[in-house]
């Protein structure tokens, strides 16, 4: 009762909140002063020279948009369920694709599941559309260009 270590003695209390801050002030630093700037110089213009005579020289000035005309695209198309744009390197074209749904190896694989947890329900799989695959083909000249598969 009368501990001399008692924590909520008003003594030891105000004796605690008296004391000066230990903190210190941070340094001062210089200040900070921005480089000028300058207005940068528009770069010269670009010439490629085409690979073929029969291709005009391009010219690419700053600010301007580049339109390419012609030519494959060097990036490969990525194929979902849904029809998607491509390039048909027969029709030398860029078209929408149609889409054809057909049992793949997924259909399979989740058939083989089933039927090994109950036979019963081991044809759940071919009912789900969206388990099978999906071919991508050109409308112009109906060549298959490319295959969507869950697995």
């Amino acid at each position: 009762m009368g501990s001399s270590s008692d924590s909520s003695d008003p003594e030891i209390i105000e004796s605690q909140s008296d004391r000066p801050s230990e903190a210190y002030p941070p340094p001062s630093y210089p200040p900070q002063v921005a480089p000028p700037y300058n207005n940068p110089q528009p770069y010269p213009p670009v010439i490629i020279e085409p690979s073929n005579p029969e291709q005009l020289p391009l010219q690419i000035n700053p600010g301007s948009t580049a339109i390419i005309i012609g030519g494959e695209s060097s990036a490969e198309t990525i194929f979902g369920p849904m029809p998607s744009s491509a390039y048909c390197k027969d029709c030398n074209l860029n078209v929408t694709t149609l889409t054809q749904v057909h049992v793949g190896c997924f259909v399979w694989l989740m058939f083989l599941v089933f039927y090994l947890v109950s036979p019963c329900v081991s044809c759940i799989p071919f009912c789900i559309i969206p388990f099978y695959d999906v071919s991508h083909h050109c409308p112009k000249c109906s060549r298959k260009l490319g295959t969507f598969a869950l697995v």
